[in-house]
């Protein structure tokens, strides 16, 4: 599942991983210059409860950019 949400696309798919079982991948990424706000995966749960909180985590980051700043550089 992919979206365009809030300049941001956010990416989340469920992927069978290496050693052979179910793996939810995620991440997303700033549209404009392409910087990483997060990327990783998890061990069960639904895409789109993943998705609802990848959006989450975008308007955490409208709300608060000082705690991403540092990652940023």
């Amino acid at each position: 599942m992919k979206k365009d949400y809030r300049g941001f696309e956010i990416t989340v798919k469920r992927e069978m991983c290496m050693a052979g079982y179910d793996l939810i991948y995620y991440d997303i990424f700033r549209k404009s210059d392409l910087w990483e706000l997060t990327s990783s995966y998890r061990d069960g749960g639904y895409v789109r409860e993943v998705m609802k909180e990848c959006e989450e985590m975008v308007d955490d980051y409208y709300k608060n950019p000082q705690e991403y700043e540092e990652e940023q550089e």
